[in-house]
């Protein structure tokens, strides 16, 4: 079995209002499997049971809903432990890009 990293991405629905901003949240999940396929399908079943719906400290309904598979990548053989880096990224700031990335917030 090898591991892999899972990049996620989720979104908060704010049930009963409109939204003036869009809260994200990009998760990445270690995941022990025997090929890329089975990697992707146990990500799949542990974001289904991530999108959950709440009444938040204001009383307004919140709903996180899986928006997609951001990355998946197979970790090198070694040993997992303190300090492994799983994720790592690189990206150009400049030339009218900023840090933040919009175009992976697409779906």
């Amino acid at each position: 079995m090898d591991w892999y990293g899972i990049k996620l991405l989720f979104r908060a629905e704010h049930v009963d209002e409109k939204e003036d901003e869009i809260l994200y949240q990009e998760t990445v999940l270690l995941v022990r499997a025997d090929d890329e396929d089975k990697a992707k399908e146990k990500a799949a079943n542990w974001s289904i049971n991530e999108e959950v719906s709440y009444s938040n400290v204001y009383g307004k309904r919140v709903k996180w809903k899986f928006i997609k598979m951001v990355d998946v990548y197979q970790l090198p053989e070694m040993e997992i432990g303190d300090c492994t880096e799983v994720y790592s990224s690189f990206f150009y700031e400049g030339k009218g890009k900023e840090y933040k990335d919009t175009e992976r917030l697409k779906s």
